[in-house]
């Protein structure tokens, strides 16, 4: 163990996650020796007065230990790991031009499927049974030409109706995605269900408000609101308000109920907040207090 500890990066071969710290800091460093061996607990459950207490630091100090400690990583290897950049392609590509909204299907990655009239002329000069083979083939490309129009038309009448319903979101993001459920979409297009499912399925869409999956636009509706409000918008904005609230004071779940019932007219009990915000990953008040 200390031979690792000793030819790899600072931190590895720790066995827990105070002594990954410690090795990553000076043996002189005491007052942030102090804090991973006695306050790591204290801060993790942000007790900040009974950290400073225990330590005896003014939270000035306190403050700038906690921006050092933050220079630290638990997990050191990561640092020598290499990621790939993985790059997607949309299918569907949506812009605004002169104020209005347009969309276009990304075929350009595409292969071009062809049949070389050679073969088709030739199939009469050909025995029975290759005339016979060459003409099955020739129903199967017909097929499959076939099949792939269709489905280049059904994802064209799906992404008008979906343009067309959720246009606020184009325009300014998901705070503004209605609700819009996958047979809405199938009863206005005339198909079922399943087809609709089938045909965004892994879809990729590039909006002017950012790239999403196709399925992320259609959301459920929430009952419980007196507006027309999709589960979808109601996360960004739990979201949103987190993100603006005051760190040193986070709003619980009940204030967070009160705030959207104030603000924007939905009303949702406190549980329902706290299931949505587990959702977003984001924690509970108590765990985003900051200094």
């Amino acid at each position: 163990m200390q031979l690792l500890q000793q030819i790899g990066p600072p931190g590895i071969g720790a066995r827990n996650l105070q002594e990954c710290l410690l090795l990553q800091i000076e043996e002189n460093d005491y007052d942030l020796q102090q804090l991973i061996q006695k306050g790591l607990f204290l801060l993790a459950e942000r007790k900040f007065p009974e950290l400073k207490k225990s330590l005896k630091l003014s939270k000035e100090q306190l403050l700038a230990l906690i921006n050092r400690l933050q220079q630290l990583t638990p997990i050191p290897c990561a640092l020598n790991s290499v990621d790939n950049i993985e790059y997607v392609t949309p299918d569907i590509v949506v812009v605004i031009e002169d104020g209005t909204l347009q969309f276009s299907l990304n075929d350009r990655s595409l292969p071009t499927i062809q049949l070389q009239n050679s073969y088709k002329n030739a199939a009469s000069l050909l025995p029975i049974v290759e005339q016979t083979y060459v003409k099955q083939q020739y129903k199967h490309y017909e097929w499959l030409v076939h099949s792939l129009q269709r489905r280049r038309q059904t994802i064209i009448r799906i992404m008008s109706v979906v343009l067309q319903h959720q246009q606020q979101f184009f325009y300014h993001g998901l705070s503004y995605l209605k609700p819009l459920s996958l047979r809405d979409v199938a009863t206005q297009i005339e198909m079922h269900e399943s087809t609709v499912s089938r045909a965004i399925r892994n879809k990729i869409i590039l909006t002017p408000v950012g790239t999403y999956l196709w399925k992320d636009l259609f959301s459920s509706k929430i009952e419980s609101t007196q507006k027309e409000h999709s589960q979808t918008s109601i996360l960004e904005t739990i979201k949103k308000i987190i993100t603006f609230e005051n760190k040193q004071k986070p709003l619980s779940d009940q204030k967070i109920a009160e705030s959207l019932a104030s603000s924007f007219q939905i009303h949702l009990a406190r549980r329902t907040i706290s299931k949505y915000r587990e959702e977003l990953g984001i924690p509970a008040a108590s765990k985003r207090k900051e200094l």
